[in-house]
């Protein structure tokens, strides 16, 4: 199973390297808001589509816009299963509205793992 947040090339490799009824979760298009040449809501990517069909491979979407109960249930499942120690999410936290400037660039260069923040 592949979850995608990112699309363009990212998808693409995915999709290429799939196994046989491999499953792909498409939830977003970082791709598209990260551009080079500005925020866009294009993320264009070009796939094999008879490779998806040979390979037997599932796309589907999701937006939890869709189930608006959804994101609270995420937190709820996910606050449970951080105090258990059943998971754990890699974060970068930064302090301060002034570091935000900070906190996008090194994002943006690939060099900060898991969920990134600013703690006002």
């Amino acid at each position: 199973m592949y979850v995608d947040m990112v699309g363009g090339a990212h998808l693409q490799a995915a999709v290429e390297v799939a196994r046989h009824g491999a499953r792909f979760v498409l939830l977003g298009a970082l791709s598209a808001e990260l551009a080079v040449k500005g925020a866009t809501k294009v993320a264009p990517v070009e796939l094999d589509l008879f490779q998806l069909i040979l390979k037997g491979v599932t796309l589907r979407r999701y937006s939890a816009d869709d189930d608006p109960d959804a994101f609270n249930e995420w937190l709820q499942c996910l606050a449970e299963w951080q105090q258990l120690g059943s998971i754990h999410l890699p974060a970068s936290k930064f302090i301060g509205i002034e570091s935000a400037p900070r906190a996008l660039h090194e994002a943006c260069l690939g060099r900060l793992k898991g969920l990134v923040y600013v703690e006002l």
